[in-house]
């Protein structure tokens, strides 16, 4: 519940030094307006269970240190400029790296191109993840040993 002090009042008097007002009115208190950087919130923008773009993340940063590691990790300090990206890597991004990795299938032997297949049947996505298997290699052809000489010239 407010409190009204009549304008002519001691106590009236010294809380309108206090306050900030509007220099318009005629008046400025002596609190300065201060706007600080920090806390900021970052956005990032993605596709949601819908299939849509939108905001699927915010986190409230306290630093600039904060702000760089997640806009390093896709995060935007502005809503529209997070699903601006996200656009442009679903609409123009994706599609290239698939016609890049469709034209690199050509070279590929039989045994990659079937599993590239399956992976691409399990997924519901425009580009599938495909886990990089390792090569086992053959040991080869022992190393052979150096002898590095001492300070002194011995071996």
């Amino acid at each position: 519940m407010a409190v009204f002090y009549a304008p002519e009042t001691a106590m009236a008097k010294e809380l309108r030094k206090w306050e900030y007002g509007n220099p318009a009115d005629g008046y400025r208190g002596y609190r300065e307006v201060v706007c600080t950087e920090f806390p900021k919130m970052l956005y990032q923008a993605g596709v949601n269970d819908d299939g849509r773009i939108a905001i699927i993340g915010s986190v409230q940063v306290a630093n600039a240190n904060e702000q760089r590691n997640l806009e390093s990790r896709g995060f935007y300090v502005d809503q529209r400029e997070a699903i601006a990206v996200a656009e442009h890597r679903q609409f123009h991004e994706i599609p290239a790296l698939a016609a890049e990795r469709h034209y690199a299938e050509r070279f590929m032997s039989d045994a990659a191109q079937r599993e590239i297949a399956a992976h691409e049947t399990a997924t519901d996505a425009h580009l599938a993840t495909i886990p990089e298997t390792p090569v086992r290699r053959r040991p080869g052809r022992p190393r052979k040993k150096v002898e590095v000489p001492d300070a002194h010239g011995h071996e």
